[in-house]
């Protein structure tokens, strides 16, 4: 069962050192944030008021074993998703990814990508970007380093595999002359924690290193960190520090890494509880979170450099405590937010369910079930919007197995 990946049980599912993964009740939730739009910011379409599915949950992943969903981007013919099997030792060392359509959730030829080391005690989720032109993948064990790959629009490995680095690689971005990526040292203990320093790294389209700057330091010790893409190319890093009680912080930085304001803790110690992750708005950001239950979602906005715009408010409510959910900043400038609902079905199974947000932090509409899974508490979730739709990307059981799915979703008022 996907139980395996919980802290307490790390060492016997191997050290994967992706805390967006091994961090259930903390800052777990997905952001799709790999696109940097080509060029200033375009006017937004309208926003979408509510989601509906196009086509049956898809299985996308036939590896029997536990796979886990890691990453996802759209692309020109879908989205490109990414998954590895997290079992250790694992049935597939490899991670992959394949294309689903829009609409009819078709699937395209699964790729490799890279090949997880037999000798690795620790590793990082798989990371796609793609724009201006060119798209990329990127992922590191302890035995190889960090590793960095074209990819063409389709998903199809386009070069050879390069090393980047030593540490982890993560948040792989798509800029006018190339692309950057998060850099850290790698976590071997079973704590979670990251030791820092957090930097970003530059690459040239073909992924050779240009630059490194420093982001965060290694004091505090950091436990968790992300970014939130902007339009404009800029982007926020947002991190927690170790502590009695979580802090938790933003920075707004230029596409290189050079800082545009002060770091913002964007929430007291010991506030606001559970999950937290933020995605990108019409305004700046959306900071979301559950209260100290677990069961109430809120939403907070913030403009760019971690100003409050505004007072949470709460958005749905679950019928048990969240310990996953995925956000996609949406074309119109508003939200897509999905989570697992624990229990919420007829027979006591887990609904997949979805709600717009605005900017704001307020519904737009209704919540509506995508789907129903026998997901385990520390199932992943993803989620993506795009000009040509969303899609949900969520861990399930299939045949005795954790399988990766998609759900395919349009706006439902155009």
């Amino acid at each position: 069962m996907k139980g395996c990946v919980s802290l307490v049980t790390l060492l016997a599912c191997g050290s994967r050192t992706d805390i967006d993964l091994l961090r259930p009740g903390g800052l777990d939730a997905r952001v799709d944030a790999s696109v940097v739009p080509e060029g200033g910011v375009a006017p937004l379409p309208p926003t979408c008021p509510s989601w509906t599915a196009t086509a049956a949950p898809a299985q996308v992943s036939s590896i029997a074993s536990i796979v886990d969903v890691e990453t996802a981007v759209a692309v020109p013919t879908g989205v490109l998703v990414g998954y590895a099997d997290i079992q250790f030792p694992p049935v597939d060392p490899n991670w992959h990814g394949r294309v689903v359509s829009f609409g009819d959730a078709a699937l395209g030829p699964e790729q490799t990508y890279f090949t997880r080391a037999g000798g690795s005690v620790g590793w990082t989720a798989i990371s796609f970007a793609q724009g201006f032109g060119r798209a990329a993948a990127a992922a590191a064990d302890t035995s190889d380093g960090a590793l960095f790959a074209g990819i063409d629009p389709t998903g199809d490995p386009s070069g050879s595999v390069s090393h980047v680095g030593t540490g982890e690689v993560k948040h792989l971005l798509a800029t006018p002359g190339g692309f950057t990526a998060l850099t850290s040292p790698f976590s071997l203990d079973d704590s979670g924690d990251n030791p820092g320093p957090v930097s970003i790294a530059t690459l040239d389209g073909a992924g050779n290193l240009q630059a490194s700057t420093v982001l965060v330091s290694a004091t505090p010790a950091l436990q968790y960190y992300t970014r939130v893409a902007y339009s404009d190319g800029t982007f926020a890093l947002l991190w927690t520090t170790q502590s009695a009680s979580e802090t938790v912080i933003l920075q707004h930085f230029s596409s290189t890494g050079s800082p545009l304001a002060q770091p913002k803790t964007l929430q007291p110690p010991g506030a606001n509880g559970f999950a937290l992750t933020a995605a990108p708005t019409s305004t700046g950001l959306l900071l979301v979170s559950t209260d100290g239950t677990g069961m109430k979602l809120l939403a907070s906005p913030f403009d760019r450099d971690g100003n409050q715009q505004g007072v949470a408010t709460m958005f749905a409510e679950a019928s048990s405590s969240v310990d996953e959910f995925a956000l996609a900043g949406a074309p119109g400038g508003d939200v897509l937010v999905a989570w697992f609902d624990s229990g919420a079905g007829t027979g006591g199974e887990t609904q997949v369910r979805v709600i717009s947000v605005a900017a704001s932090g307020s519904p737009e509409g209704p919540a509506t079930t995508i789907a129903s899974t026998m997901a385990a508490e520390n199932s992943s979730l993803v989620a993506v919007a795009a000009p040509g739709g969303a899609m949900v990307f969520y861990d399930d059981e299939a045949q005795g197995s954790i399988e990766v799915f998609a759900v395919p979703l349009k706006c439902s008022s155009f």
